[in-house]
């Protein structure tokens, strides 16, 4: 299996003026032609939608906001696939931070149901990976590799450290394999030679990270 990131920090598809995932989606995909398409985004598009030349066309909360934002999802999944490809788009995980919150679960409302008027896509709901059984965000936890709990949050309970990233990397890669239609072999399996039946280097791309709360302008 091989992997191609693409990531872009304080960027989603609110400003394309700044940063345009429409036209990067689609020559990623044109180049490296992956089986499965891996998204995150949208933790920074909480914010006024501009066009491509810097024009702001409608404010965050007004009644058009969701409707144009939902005409953008639509679009950016339509140009990163292709007959035969699969798409994994990750919930936006919780952050604990209520305010952000209030902002992200109208993206994440839109998101998944955007995915789930489409039959070569997949979302994936995160909220069991990051929230502990009350319901509360998970501030720490057991990532392979480390011999102690670990915090998953850098110190502004959005972006992950490395054990974090870690972590949720561990938990999407079955889901991954899953889509391709492949077993996730336990871990004293995972180094053992593969069967000389099992399908060979499906390539899989993921684009964009979770950006912060607050928008870099240009």
């Amino acid at each position: 299996m091989r992997c191609e990131r693409r990531a872009k920090s304080s960027t989603g598809l609110a400003r394309p003026d700044f940063f345009d995932w429409l036209e990067v989606g689609q020559q990623e995909v044109q180049q490296h032609q992956p089986d499965v398409v891996v998204v995150i985004l949208g933790g920074n598009d909480g914010q006024a939608l501009h066009t491509r030349q810097g024009r702001a066309t409608v404010a965050w909360g007004k009644p058009d906001w969701q409707g144009e934002y939902r005409q953008r999802l639509t679009d950016f999944v339509t140009a990163i696939s292709a007959p035969g490809r699969k798409i994994v788009w990750l919930e936006l995980p919780a952050t604990g931070r209520q305010r952000f919150e209030q902002k992200l679960t109208v993206i994440r409302d839109l998101q998944r149901e955007v995915i789930a008027g489409r039959g070569d896509a997949v979302h994936l709901d995160t909220r069991p990976y990051f929230t502990d059984a009350r319901g509360k965000a998970l501030k720490q936890a057991r990532v392979e590799g480390f011999r102690k709990p670990m915090r998953l949050r850098m110190t502004d309970g959005v972006h992950f450290t490395v054990a974090g990233g870690r972590y949720f990397a561990n938990k999407v890669y079955p889901e991954v394999l899953g889509v391709l239609g492949l077993e996730h072999a336990a871990p004293e399996e995972q180094h053992t030679s593969r069967p000389a039946a099992a399908p060979v280097k499906p390539a899989m791309q993921a684009l964009a990270p979770v950006a912060p709360e607050a928008p870099m302008k240009p």
